[in-house]
């Protein structure tokens, strides 16, 4: 083991699988051969590294599956007033009057109940029937454990809300950065994934996930109003309190909540949790007692079910519980193991659950973590990059304390719970996608990372872009109405629309004329079925409008725009168009619509003057700021500038200029600011100078430089550092034809970042800045 960690993987020390199943022997899957066939698993041990080695004892206990209360809700995502009840329909009441049967369900919630409606849900004679009850706003929990206990109610249960997913058009959405104080500074591994846009596009919803291990600290506050009863297979009878860490550490990661002002943000901060302790304080169970969890979890309702554990040795038993899970639509994630080189351990192991592997901040294989038969990779951490989440109070061993109920781990075991914290992420979207339809999702939006797929599998997990992959795809429009005001005799002109899809998802689009056929027209492609958008690609839809052979007077016509999901559902959105033909026009007053921008800042020279840059068609020099400029904890007195039009710091950090990149994890630099990213070339004329202004900005400004080859079109402008850490980009010329080109800052090696826009061939994000228009970055608006 390196220097720096002072612990052990908790493994089972000197027992095996074999001590309790020596005569279940399975096959290990092969990379890439996934859902053939159901695994062996043995004993049980933790896949993860902590700084406390603990010695290894194996318990075996199963006991019957309990049921779970609802839990209070704090964020009171269910309908005020009201409880859906499912009755047994060979109950009694059932042979009672509409109103002997009201009172008759009164009696069994223990209050007045009013009106009572059943819901035809289904058609299925061996199914409840579904009644939804009015009750007293606030007497809808304890309503609910009374009739949980009547042997007349299947169930009861929270109308909880649903929310559309939909997020406008081709934007960039803000990011959410949380006001949780260990995020920003520390939680890198969020940050890496893309945690906080993948919350501006959503952050889940209340579904059910079980995390076998530890247990659970029941009073830690980042999981108030979320936890189920969940159960103890070490201690029967017990609650499943933790009495390690290493499962409040877990569960930390996948459902810690966001925005609450203190601690760790978790990538889904508003599921349930299923505590099943399977493992006692050295971190150690036995696969009987797994196995049992994970049926048990599987019967009371958890879609996603955590394995942050391992055992070299395979089961039987355990084989069984997976296949039984899986059957029923669950989705299992584990861990691959810390004990590199081996190969994946078992659970992982097994064709039916997720393999997890662990990467560094630079998407690489951290050193422990096993090969072989991986499915995707996840942040792990390293000695020196450590994952930072919940812990119990209460004296446990931890490795770096930072906080009273906060600490830090590295290991496989946190790279499965990023795993499974996204998929909850993801179904509590769209709680209609399938398991096949969730596990693909994952692993076809992941970041490639060019590691071989015996380290990573596919790549790294992406959570932004799955979220955007899950986005139902739609059509949105620029324009919510055409309205044209013209002579007699005018010309035809254009008027164009744009149409955007907020989802990853492709959609297919074709547009035709309803009404106005005489004097409106659209392209004959943009009638045909094949055309498609997506989120960042969309297409522009040109109207043409012939007043020409109109006489004078008032016309409506309008345009169907019919999009096909790729699952074959369709959406269509109409836009009317208003056209006012006039012999002549008078006085005519117009409202405008304009972007809100503040007003050009252009930075002037202080007394010293400006210094002219002697710069060529790609090239870059090193400069050397007036002051130490701090973005992020990170303090730089140099900077690089490059000829197409960014800086990076410090200027020791060299990178290629082309081609532009819209995402930080695709761009060369570690840190830079794009001024005007785009193929600049100051060899064919304009002028690059720095200077110190009179406000103490040192200031880069680019004066009527052209752009590479024959258009012609010039730019410029300025980029603006400032002592206290702000940056200004001031626009005074743009081209009107702007090629690729990125604005925006990133610092942190990309994990956090500000892009303004992007434009990349047929793809946009963002809006570009305009021509007298200055736009100021703090250190706020760094996601």
């Amino acid at each position: 083991m390196p220097d720096g960690v002072n612990g052990t993987e908790c493994s089972g020390g000197s027992m095996n699988g074999n001590l309790f199943l020596s005569w279940g022997v399975g096959q290990r899957r092969v990379p890439g051969q996934r859902w053939l066939g159901w695994l062996l698993i043995g004993a049980l041990s933790s896949a993860l590294f902590l700084l406390a080695p603990g010695p290894a004892r194996l318990q075996a206990e199963s006991a019957s599956p309990t049921g779970d209360p609802p839990p209070a809700n704090t964020d009171a995502d269910f309908a005020p007033g009201e409880v859906l009840v499912g009755v047994l329909r060979d109950a009694p009441l059932f042979s009672k009057s509409r109103a002997e049967r009201e009172q008759a369900l009164a009696g069994m919630a223990g209050v007045s109940v009013s009106p009572v409606e059943e819901l035809m849900i289904t058609d299925a004679t061996d199914a409840p029937r579904f009644f939804r009850l009015g009750v007293e706003p606030g007497a809808e929990l304890a309503t609910i454990e009374r009739l949980r206990m009547q042997p007349s109610i299947a169930f009861a249960e929270p109308n909880w809300i649903v929310r559309a997913a939909v997020v406008p058009g081709d934007q960039i959405p803000v990011p959410v950065l949380p006001n949780d104080p260990l995020f920003r500074p520390n939680q890198w591994g969020m940050q890496r994934v893309g945690a906080p846009r993948a919350w501006a596009i959503s952050q889940g919803s209340a579904i059910r996930v079980a995390v076998i291990d530890t247990g659970i600290d029941f009073s830690h506050p980042e999981f108030t109003g979320r936890l189920l009863i969940g159960k103890n297979y070490v201690t029967p009878g017990l609650s499943p309190h933790d009495d390690s860490g290493h499962g409040t550490h877990v569960t930390g990661i996948i459902a810690a909540a966001l925005n609450n002002g203190q601690g760790v943000a978790g990538l889904a901060p508003k599921v349930l949790i299923d505590p099943r302790k399977a493992l006692d304080s050295n971190r150690t169970g036995t696969v009987a007692n797994i196995a049992q969890a994970i049926r048990d979890s599987a019967d009371e309702g958890a879609r996603i079910i955590n394995l942050s554990l391992t055992t070299p040795s395979p089961s039987s038993v355990l084989e069984a519980a997976v296949n039984y899970a899986v059957g029923k639509g669950i989705l299992l994630v584990g861990a691959a193991g810390n004990t590199a080189p081996n190969p994946v351990h078992w659970p992982a192991a097994y064709a039916g659950v997720l393999a997890v592997a662990a990467t560094d901040m630079e998407d690489q294989r951290a050193y422990y973590s096993n090969r072989g038969a991986v499915d995707l990779a996840a942040p792990g951490g390293l000695p020196s990059q450590l994952i930072y989440s919940t812990w119990p109070t209460g004296g446990f061993p931890c490795g770096t304390v930072v906080v009273a109920g906060y600490c830090t781990a590295i290991g496989t075991s946190m790279s499965a719970a990023y795993v499974s914290g996204a998929a909850a992420l993801m179904w509590g979207t769209r709680p209609d996608l399938t398991l096949l339809q969730v596990r693909n999702l994952l692993l076809e939006t992941v970041r490639k990372t060019g590691a071989p797929a015996t380290d990573v599998g596919v790549g790294r997990l992406d959570v932004q872009a799955a979220m955007r992959q899950v986005l139902l795809s739609n059509i949105q429009l620029s324009h919510s109405q055409i309205g044209g005001l013209a002579l007699v005799a005018a010309p035809a002109y254009t008027e164009t629309v744009t149409l955007a899809n907020p989802s990853g998802d492709l959609i297919f689009w074709q547009a035709s004329i309803t009404s106005g056929n005489q004097w409106l027209a659209v392209p004959p492609g943009a009638a045909q079925p094949g055309n498609s958008i997506r989120y960042g690609g969309p297409a522009q839809l040109s109207v043409t409008i012939s007043p020409t052979l109109l006489p004078a007077g008032d016309y409506t016509g309008s345009i169907q725009v019919l999009g096909t999901r790729s699952g074959g559902s369709q959406v269509s959105q109409t836009i009317p168009v208003v056209l006012a033909v006039r012999d002549s026009l008078q006085s005519l007053y117009l409202s405008l619509t304009s972007r809100q921008t503040s007003g050009l800042e252009w930075q002037m020279a202080n007394a010293a003057g400006k210094q002219n840059l002697q710069m060529t068609d790609n090239s870059s020099i090193g400069l050397l700021l007036p002051f130490t400029y701090t973005a992020e904890s990170l303090a730089v007195t140099t900077v690089r500038l490059y000829a197409d039009g960014f800086l990076t710091f410090p200027a020791s950090e060299s990178v290629a200029s082309l081609p532009v990149a819209c995402t930080p994890d695709e761009t060369p630099a570690r840190q830079a600011l794009y001024g005007w990213w785009s193929d600049l070339n100051p060899g064919l004329g304009g002028t690059i100078s720095t200077f110190t202004s009179t406000t103490g900005a040192f200031v880069v400004e680019f004066l009527d430089v052209p752009l590479a080859g024959a258009s012609g079109e010039r730019v410029s402008f300025q980029m603006a550092l400032f002592a206290d850490g702000t940056v200004k980009l001031s626009y005074a010329a743009l081209p009107a034809v702007a090629g690729d080109v990125v604005v925006g800052m990133e610092v942190k090696d990309g994990l956090l970042s500000t892009r303004i826009a992007c434009r990349k061939g047929n793809n946009v994000l963002g809006t570009l800045p305009a021509a007298g228009e200055t736009i100021s970055i703090g250190a706020s608006d760094w996601r």
